[in-house]
């Protein structure tokens, strides 16, 4: 049958947690880092760029999600 419909995955539930619990930035950031070694001539690159200015955006924020990025379904997709 599979697993029951009816149960959150495992992204809802992190969102759920963070919306529900108090975020304290982290200053500086001690995530996870992501460096940018593109060149800039793929075909991904306005995508690339636009995710890696959200993540900058995330970091300068202390590594705390703002209101939009728990409503956005374009994660994946890049739409």
């Amino acid at each position: 049958q599979g697993p029951s419909k009816d149960l959150l995955n495992a992204l809802d539930l992190h969102l759920l947690i963070r919306q529900t619990l108090p975020q304290v930035p982290q200053k500086p950031y001690l995530g996870i880092t992501m460096e940018d070694h593109v060149d800039g001539r793929g075909a991904f690159t306005s995508s690339f760029k636009r995710r890696m200015k959200e993540y900058h955006d995330y970091v300068d924020r202390g590594g705390v999600l703002s209101e939009s990025d728990f409503v956005r379904k374009d994660l994946v997709d890049g739409e």
